[in-house]
């Protein structure tokens, strides 16, 4: 559900960008277009979709074809069928707003090529599932696996953007508009204005962006506020190993500083050792709390039992 989350919230930002400069080639929102197109096939898993056709029928995929792992539509379909593994644990209207969920995506015609009302629409069923686990459910394991597993999947995500946009160096005015539809996916663009128009931020935008999406512990949003909840989440768990890994990549957040970051090699570096730490604490819960133990044999007991006994 996170990821679908995260990836309708990019596919909002990239698919306004494109109706914007699908006429203006050569422009700095025509290149800007381009690197937020190629971030979200690369985010999503989704090149080779990029292959044939025009990035809105690009986009259309991304959203609607299920066959594809990464589009909108795969990670719907995953959420509705792990929710069907749980089904007597599951409210009613949890499973109202699944039932939305499906529904809008099964029900889009082919030829309609108005994408922003679907995705307003699919982001609306899933913040109001994501408020469902956030404000109804009791706080035991069962919620800190699922809040932890949202830290996780939010915290790559958000790495993977980050690098994908800007892995490459950019003219300033490319980059800004990029880091605009970054701040924008990451629903951290009204607190970035906020802080420009009062001269609390940083002035270069680039900057701010690196601040807000990776190090501002007050951001819901930020990297850093992921890897404090996710350690919190398991020490709920009573994973104590897992959960000082965890504050383990809160000291190593806590040490960045932004403006050593502004060189494109530097950043790219950086947020590709903490993807790197982020997935090897994900393999390592998942193969502690979620890999399949091999099935045991009963041993057949090598004395009589009570009836035989009796008989005898």
């Amino acid at each position: 559900a996170e990821r679908a989350e995260g990836t309708a919230r990019l596919l909002t930002v990239v698919d306004d960008f494109a109706e914007d400069n699908s006429s203006r080639t050569r422009t700095p929102g025509a290149r800007a277009t381009e690197a937020l197109l190629q971030t979200l096939a690369q985010v999503s898993g989704t090149e080779s979709l990029r292959q044939d056709g025009s990035p809105l029928g690009y986009l259309r995929q991304v959203v609607l074809d299920g066959s594809r792992t990464g589009t909108v539509r795969h990670c719907a379909t995953q959420v509705i069928n792990a929710a069907q593994h749980v089904r007597d644990l599951l409210s009613v209207d949890t499973w109202s707003v699944l039932g939305r969920l499906q529904q809008t995506l099964d029900d889009t015609p082919d030829d309609d090529d108005q994408l922003q009302p679907l995705l307003a629409d699919v982001l609306e069923s899933l913040l109001a599932f994501a408020g469902i686990v956030a404000h109804s459910m009791v706080r035991e394991e069962s919620w800190a696996f699922l809040e932890a597993g949202c830290r996780m999947g939010r915290a790559q995500l958000t790495l993977a953007v980050l690098t994908s946009a800007f892995a490459e160096a950019k003219d300033r005015q490319v980059e800004d508009l990029v880091v605009e539809g970054v701040l924008r996916a990451g629903e951290s663009i009204i607190t970035h204005r906020r802080r420009a128009a009062a001269g609390t931020g940083p002035t270069l935008a680039l900057e701010s962006a690196i601040e807000l999406l990776l190090l501002d512990r007050a951001n819901p949003r930020s990297v850093l506020y992921q890897a404090e909840s996710l350690a919190a989440d398991l020490a709920l768990l009573g994973d104590e190993a897992s959960a000082a890994k965890a504050l383990a990549l809160v000291k190593a957040l806590d040490a960045v500083r932004p403006e050593e970051l502004l060189e494109t090699a530097a950043l790219t570096t950086r947020l590709r050792e903490l993807e790197q730490d982020f997935r090897r604490l994900s393999d390592d819960l998942t193969s502690l709390h979620f890999s399949r133990q091999a099935p045991r044999r009963p041993q057949t007991a090598g004395w009589s039992s009570p009836w035989q006994v009796a008989d005898d």
